[in-house]
């Protein structure tokens, strides 16, 4: 990773941003604000304006933050690479699986969790667009952690709660049973 990192050579805001980004992500407890500060901080630090598209169960993109645009018509269409318009430059996002790439193993659309979209009031250079794509992913890598510790939240709580109906259910009923057969076993 050190040597990715000399090989990238972001520039201090660049390298602060991504830190910032992390810092945040790490802090909040809602998607929401992870969606928001996504989309902030590339504003912050280098006045771009973003938006943030994610896949809902369907996998259809849904917009999650404000719109840039009232009348936005949205992603044109979902590419696994980076790619551009007139005006516009999408970078996907990806979950934490699709940034383990092997050679044997493209990454695919399902491997797509969304797409960050900027506003481009001129043409990107090579490196804002490394920092661009590398920045996305980490917004990929904590979006997938927050949804895999709120999916095992309720995982917990779904057990908890088993556990607490099978004890009302099955255990309280049993006890009351041997109460009654050691009282009628104490008749005798």
């Amino acid at each position: 990773k050190m040597r990715d990192y000399a090989t990238y050579r972001f520039t201090a805001p660049q390298s602060c941003a991504i830190n910032i980004f992390f810092d945040l992500a790490q802090e909040f407890d809602e998607l929401e604000q992870i969606h928001v500060s996504s989309v902030l901080v590339p504003r912050m630090f280098f006045q771009y304006e973003a938006e943030l598209y994610l896949k809902d169960d369907k996998g259809k993109l849904v917009l999650v933050t404000p719109a840039l645009d009232p009348d936005n018509i949205g992603v044109p269409e979902v590419r696994t690479e980076l790619w551009t318009d007139e005006s516009r430059c999408y970078i996907p996002v990806r979950g934490r699986s699709a940034l383990v790439v092997t050679k044997d193993r493209m990454i695919s659309d399902e491997d797509l969790m969304g797409v960050l979209a900027l506003s481009m009031p001129k043409p990107f250079g090579s490196h804002d667009l490394l920092f661009l794509e590398k920045y996305a992913n980490r917004v990929g890598f904590c979006l997938h952690n927050k949804l895999l510790a709120q999916r095992n939240a309720r995982h917990v709580l779904f057990l908890r709660k088993l556990a607490h109906d099978m004890g009302h259910n099955i255990l309280t009923p049993n006890k009351r049973l041997k109460l009654m057969i050691s009282q009628l076993e104490g008749q005798n």
